[in-house]
């Protein structure tokens, strides 16, 4: 798998160095990445590479549903999240979630990129090369291991987008099914409703809820839980269970450095995206830009929790090349060259290639 896998990537990015037609292009990634996501066997992970994914207790899930149905008692703190599994105990083959997840993962995403590559009436290049950027950045294998949590994140930031730059009513309203599907999503609606036009706000919030958090989180958790037992006694034993690293293995030296080297990036991109914008487009997007600001100030100041860390970083890998096919539609508007930016997305997928590639945890340990 990994070397079919490399393949894929390999040709999709050479593609992009001739005439693409961007519909024709990131539809059939979306395909090839969701087929070969069906072949993935967990299990096989687990015992031959000792890699766990959530992906190997939903497998048992899913058998337990079609043994007993609905009196299975499982995912009672996120409905959808039942009916989502419950719904592949109705096929033979388990590994049809992974496909389908994955096709869910890839398709909202690019869904989302094309939408606002039209909206920017960005050329059929950038929104491909966009694409790809997406797919060098992210973990593949915690796209087709982890299932629910990777749709949760992509479906919000398509309402994110919509919300802070269209105003939609209709995506306000849907952010509250998000903690319905993995109630980690619930961050993700916390730190939008901290997020204003105004850093200044966003930091001293930032600072109470740090207060707030680390010295009275039981008590909170204690008022949340008498209102709806279930789903914040589901949601407090999560955080407890990423507060104690020593539940995971040991994070090594490569994961801070592909971190860093992120959230770099992504500074980089949301400084240069306004270089060459005009005042309309600035102000417009403030709210998007300061909600992306919010994420990294909270994941890096959360980096001695490497697994709180990531979970906080994880909308990045939308938010990159979103701001990637931006920054290119501003050089362009503005009569610049655009050369040095393609240039330093060859680097970060470089470094990507490397980083999931090139080492025997990455996904060297993805199996048939």
């Amino acid at each position: 798998m990994y070397e079919i896998l490399l393949m894929i990537f390999i040709v999709y990015g050479v593609m992009l160095f001739f005439r693409v037609r961007t519909k024709y292009y990131l539809s059939s990634l979306v395909l090839v990445l969701s087929l070969l996501a069906y072949g993935y066997d967990p299990v096989r992970a687990y015992y031959e590479y000792g890699i766990y994914t959530d992906l190997f207790r939903i497998f048992n899930d899913i058998d337990m549903f079609r043994l007993y149905g609905d009196d299975y008692v499982a995912y009672m703190a996120a409905p959808l999240s039942r009916w989502y599994v419950r719904f592949f105990a109705l096929f033979p083959e388990n590994s049809l979630i992974a496909a389908v997840s994955a096709f869910l993962f890839y398709g909202i995403s690019f869904t989302i990129l094309y939408r606002i590559g039209r909206a920017e009436n960005a050329d059929e290049k950038t929104i491909a090369a966009a694409g790809f950027l997406l797919v060098a950045i992210t973990n593949y294998s915690a796209i087709i291991g982890n299932i629910r949590y990777p749709i949760a994140t992509a479906v919000f930031v398509g309402l994110f987008y919509l919300d802070a730059r269209r105003h939609s009513i209709k995506a306000k309203m849907l952010y509250l099914f998000l903690p319905l599907f993995h109630p980690g999503s619930i961050i993700y609606l916390l730190m939008r409703s901290v997020t204003r036009k105004k850093m200044l706000f966003i930091f001293l919030i930032f600072l109470v809820l740090a207060g707030v958090l680390f010295i009275n989180i039981d008590i909170m958790f204690s008022v949340l839980i008498s209102f709806a037992d279930i789903f914040f006694q589901d949601m407090q034993s999560k955080l407890e269970a990423y507060s104690d690293v020593s539940n995971f293995s040991e994070p090594t030296a490569a994961i801070y450095v592909w971190f860093f080297l992120q959230v770099l990036y992504l500074v980089y991109l949301l400084i240069d995206v306004c270089r060459y914008a005009t005042s309309e487009w600035r102000t417009s997007t403030r709210l998007f830009r300061n909600f992306i600001w919010f994420m990294i100030l909270l994941s890096v100041s959360s980096v001695m929790n490497y697994q709180i860390m990531l979970r906080l970083f994880n909308p990045a890998v939308l938010f990159i090349p979103i701001l990637f096919l931006q920054d290119i539609e501003n050089l362009r508007k503005a009569g610049k060259k655009m050369t040095t930016r393609y240039a330093l997305m060859c680097v970060i997928v470089g470094i990507a290639f490397m980083y999931y590639f090139g080492q025997t945890y990455g996904y060297h340990s993805l199996t048939f």
